[in-house]
C-alpha cells in the first residue's frame, strides 16, 4: 500500500488480524518504511475500533508513546469516514489544490501592471 492509497478496504483485515493475534496471546509489531504513516494508520484504525475514538484523538494517544508519528491527513479522514466519526474536514487533496491556486494568484503580484 502506498501513502496515497485508500486504507478503508484494508481496515477490516487490519482489525481482524490484530484482534485475532491479541486474543491468541500474541503480540503485534507494526512497521512500514519509517514507522510514521501507514503502520500508524493501522494502529489508529484499531484504536478507533476498540476505544471508540475519532482518528485525531487516537493519534494523540499514539503520540504519547511515539511523538514523531505523522500519518497523512488522507488516512485520518478515511479512518474517520470508515467509522463514521470525526467532524467534516476538508479533503486533503482538495485543500492542497486550493493552496496551490492561491499561491499562483499571489505569485503574480495580484496587482495591475504599471505602464511607463
Amino acid at each position: 500500500m502506498d501513502d496515497i492509497d485508500d486504507i478503508t478496504p484494508h481496515i477490516p483485515i487490519i482489525l481482524s488480524f490484530i484482534s485475532s493475534s491479541i486474543q491468541s496471546g500474541n503480540e503485534v509489531l507494526f512497521h512500514c518504511a519509517l514507522g510514521l504513516n501507514r503502520s500508524v494508520a493501522a494502529v489508529l484504525a484499531y484504536l478507533c475500533h476498540i476505544i471508540g475514538l475519532d482518528a485525531q484523538k487516537a493519534l494523540e494517544v499514539v503520540k504519547e508513546k511515539k511523538a514523531d508519528v505523522k500519518p497523512s491527513a488522507l488516512f485520518l479522514q478515511q479512518i474517520d469516514r470508515y467509522f463514521r466519526r470525526g467532524g467534516e474536514r476538508e479533503d486533503p487533496l482538495v485543500g492542497f489544490k486550493r493552496r496551490l491556486e492561491e499561491r499562483k494568484r499571489g505569485a503574480g503580484g495580484g496587482g495591475e501592471k504599471m505602464e511607463d
